[in-house]
């Protein structure tokens, strides 16, 4: 008859000497059984199986009975969660020494980029190499701790927060995105499709900043770098005239409608909600006329990014395989407050508006001077 209040964990004991912890919260709520309660006073020898991770606290998670040797023959689940959608996890290892073998067969931490056991597999670690700081693309990770029936060492230690990812314009010519359109209205350099991710939300179409497509009811589309958490589009209209045309047209996610463009008299930048994984953004027109687009921002997060691309690696550094690194540990303090991006302007590319028009529309990629080799 104890009533329960949200949190992690709670235990009720019972008249029999035994009692259950209770994990959870709401309608959701996990039971582990504990048989000689108050005498198993230990928590390190019971497998902690969820953790609520928050970006004002930094706590820790280790292997049972750590520092002293792990038992035998036990098998513990955690999963380390964020109540926060918008969180990611950041897992640091202070100590790590298990049984080693050449594939961890056994002793081992498994790690999952996610809340199950179906989660895609960050690594699979074991030996005294440790897995160093692992980020989550999500706001969970998945962690699996396993040992057999003979060798026994220390364990891990480690320590996790969780921290806000800004939300970045991905849509950018310089972050390797690419703008297509249906047709180009010209044939002499103006309304390019690129012109619409060129960082410059000027709707002046004379400026040499607005794409223009020449078939009515005509599309345009932004392919991104890789597959990337988008949060929204700011679409930008063409301001000098026409503005009209932009009206009811089709926002699409990887061939998925997901909003329309209420166009508003003498209003420049509408927001359009995504909250999906893609890489594909196409605007579609549906006014009879033809599509002309100032800018298309597209804020996302990086963390699904294959950021080697623009980062580089260190060529003096032994060859390490990457086939089961998880996201790329972008280094943000989760000190610091949480920031609103939906209004942020455009990004300041420093750009000469005073410098000639060119025609980018053939050249070849942009050169990073990044060894792409190295990956």
């Amino acid at each position: 008859d104890e009533e329960l209040s949200p949190g992690f964990p709670q235990t009720v004991p019972y008249s029999d000497g035994s009692a259950v912890k209770l994990y959870g919260g709401g309608f959701v709520w996990f039971a582990l059984r504990i048989p000689n309660y108050p005498e198993v006073e230990d928590e390190s020898t019971v497998c902690e199986p969820f953790y609520s991770a928050s970006n004002d606290a930094t706590q820790t998670i280790s292997s049972l009975n750590y520092p002293d040797n792990y038992p035998n023959s036990e098998s513990c689940i955690s999963v380390i969660t964020s109540n926060n959608s918008r969180h990611v996890v950041r897992l640091e290892f202070s100590a790590f020494d298990l049984e080693n073998h050449v594939s961890c067969s056994y002793d081992s931490l498994e790690i999952r980029d996610g809340d199950s056991a179906s989660s895609p597999l960050i690594g699979k670690y074991c030996g005294s190499t440790s897995p160093g700081t692992i980020v989550s693309s999500g706001n969970a990770l998945y962690l699996h701790f396993s040992t057999d029936s003979s060798v026994v060492n220390t364990g891990y230690n480690a320590s996790f927060t969780a921290f806000l990812v800004p939300y970045t314009n991905l849509a950018l010519s310089e972050l390797l995105a690419v703008a297509e359109q249906q047709d180009d209205y010209s044939t002499d350099g103006e309304g390019l499709a690129q012109l619409a991710i060129d960082g410059n939300t000027d709707g002046i179409y004379s400026n040499g900043h607005v794409s223009h497509t020449a078939s009515i009811n005509g599309w345009w589309k932004v392919t991104l770098a890789a597959e990337s958490y988008i949060s929204y589009l700011d679409i930008w209209n063409r301001m000098d005239c026409c503005q009209g045309r932009l009206n009811g047209a089709k926002v699409l996610v990887d061939n998925t409608e997901i909003g329309a463009v209420e166009q508003v008299q003498g209003v420049q930048q509408y927001k359009i909600v995504v909250d999906l994984a893609g890489r594909e953004i196409k605007i579609w027109a549906t006014s009879g006329e033809t599509l002309q687009l100032a800018e298309v921002e597209v804020y996302g997060s990086v963390s699904l990014v294959d950021l080697s691309l623009y980062l580089g690696l260190d060529p003096d550094q032994p060859e390490v395989d990457h086939s089961l690194d998880g996201p790329v540990d972008l280094g943000l303090d989760p000190d610091q407050p949480e920031v609103d991006h939906s209004l942020d302007g455009p990004v300041d590319l420093g750009l000469d508006p005073d410098q000639p028009e060119v025609d980018h529309s053939l050249d070849d990629p942009v050169d990073l001077g990044l060894d792409l080799d190295a990956r």
